[in-house]
């Protein structure tokens, strides 16, 4: 799957397909057996509204249940005070250097 949803700000990409690419992993899931890692960009308002409106209740609602974790969490060996802080102010649109990422490791 693409990653999509950092163009939702500049009307290269809709909601409507960010919300498709969900809906393609969840009927796909059955045949991921390794998990899964579902990168949802916070730079923007209307990124964060898709992650948090739609596809994080989604995957809360999910039966059978997903074992839902930051995605710092995944890694081996890393706790979430390993996690990445953005401390850029987001003065500009995206940060010149670095972009803000969360991200939710699916696990079932």
């Amino acid at each position: 799957m693409v990653d999509i949803d950092f163009n939702i700000q500049n009307g290269k990409t809709s909601a409507n397909q960010v919300l498709q690419n969900w809906v393609y992993i969840l009927r796909n899931v059955s045949n991921i057996n390794t998990g899964f890692i579902v990168l949802e960009h916070d730079l923007f308002e209307d990124s964060v509204e898709v992650a948090t409106g739609y596809i994080l209740p989604d995957a809360l609602a999910h039966n059978p249940p997903f074992s839902i974790k930051p995605v710092v969490s995944c890694q081996k060996g890393l706790t979430p005070e390993d996690a990445y802080i953005e401390t850029n102010n987001n003065s500009t649109h995206p940060p010149a250097l670095a972009a803000a990422v969360s991200g939710i490791c699916f696990l079932f």
